[in-house]
This record gives structure tokens, sequence and C-alpha cells, in this order.
């Protein structure tokens, strides 16, 4: 019987931070903190896990399933493999933003480069329309 208490206690605990974690993401777009792209993924991760938290049958299968003995642990490996995939995807987007960065700085430092050999050029001509 304690068993079932447990488990009430826990989907509570997953509806109310689905439902938390929710308000928050859409509060985050509306605020345009937050690209919809990205928001999309969290929407439906917060979707996602209210309606698994309803759902304790699920969890039971997959738990008997993996061979793991507390059915609510396996909320926590599928968030542990959901977050390692989220920073993977963000460490290629970082690695991407880094090469651009890198290219941008040097472009930006061959025109600096060039627009100094053009003014030594152009410093000792005179131009139509100057006073001096």
């Amino acid at each position: 019987m304690k068993n079932d208490a447990e488990m009430t206690n826990i989907q509570i605990l997953g509806i109310a931070g689905g439902a938390i974690l929710l308000i928050f993401v859409l509060e985050l777009v509306r605020r345009k903190k937050l690209l919809e792209g990205y928001a999309l993924l969290w929407i439906l991760t917060c979707v996602g896990l209210i309606v698994f938290s309803f759902w304790q049958k699920l969890w039971e299968e997959i738990a008997q399933l993996l061979g793991i003995f507390y059915p609510p642990a396996v909320i926590f490996l599928l968030t542990f493999i959901f977050l390692v995939l989220i920073v993977l995807d963000l460490t290629i987007k970082i690695s991407k933003l880094t090469e651009q960065n890198k290219q941008l700085v040097q472009r930006i430092g061959i025109e600096g480069i060039k627009g100094k050999k053009r003014d030594k050029r152009n410093k000792g001509i005179k131009r139509e329309g100057d006073r001096w």
C-alpha cells in the first residue's frame, strides 16, 4: 500500500513540475528570451512529462523491460538521456558559432588592413570638394 502512495506523490511531482516548466517556457517565449524552435522542443517535453506522469502503467512496463526495480526511476533515466542530447545539440551549435565568429573576425581584420592601405594611398591625393 505504501508503494501506491509513493507513486501518487511521484505523479503529483511530475505533473506539477511539468506544468511549472511549461509556464516558465511560455513566459520566456513571451519575453522573447527563447526562440520558437527551442520553445517547441521544451513545450513538447513538458507535455510529455505531464502525460507520462499520468500513465503509471507505462513506467512499470519500461522499468520491468530495463530491469529497474523502482519504476519512477525511469523518469529520471529519460530525463538524463534528454538532457545529454540537449547538451550535445547545444555543443554542436556553439562549435558552429565559434567557427563563424573566428571567420568574421578574420574578415574584419582583412578589411581593416585593406582600409589602412587605401587610406595611405589616398592621403596625399586632394579630392574635389576638399577645402583644405
